[in-house]
């Protein structure tokens, strides 16, 4: 018995909760294999990488293809505009989340207290 999940970390993580849990917690040795790009997210495969006993990764970024040297400059060509894609696809780390109109990490660090009356336009 296995459940093989591909691109796992582009799963809804109630799909994963509501589909895949329940049949490894009432088939007898049904085991997961889970492989994905990072997608940034702390989704469910982020989890299982973080805290699964039973876990074991397989890190292959892109460097380690065979014609790496021949195509690396065409693909961080590619990539030079979206850092965090580069670091998702390219790298292959878990990096800052894909979703959303806004990154997370950016609009956490934009705020902070003023008044729009101190503001001054070269303020930042």
């Amino acid at each position: 018995n296995l459940i093989v999940l591909d691109e796992a970390a582009y799963i809804d993580k109630d799909t994963i909760q509501k589909a895949v849990i329940p049949i490894l917690q009432t088939v007898a040795d049904c085991r997961l294999v889970a492989a994905s790009t990072p997608s940034g997210n702390k989704d469910k495969f982020y989890e299982w990488s973080q805290t699964e006993p039973g876990y074991k990764e397989f890190y292959q970024p892109s460097s380690v293809l065979p014609h790496w040297e021949r195509v690396k400059d065409d693909i961080q060509s590619e990539y030079k505009d979206d850092k965090d894609s580069y670091y998702r696809e390219i790298l292959a780390l878990h990096g800052v989340s894909a979703d959303g109109v806004y990154r997370g990490d950016l609009v956490t660090s934009a705020l902070k207290d003023f008044k729009y009356e101190e503001m001054k336009p070269e303020d930042n």
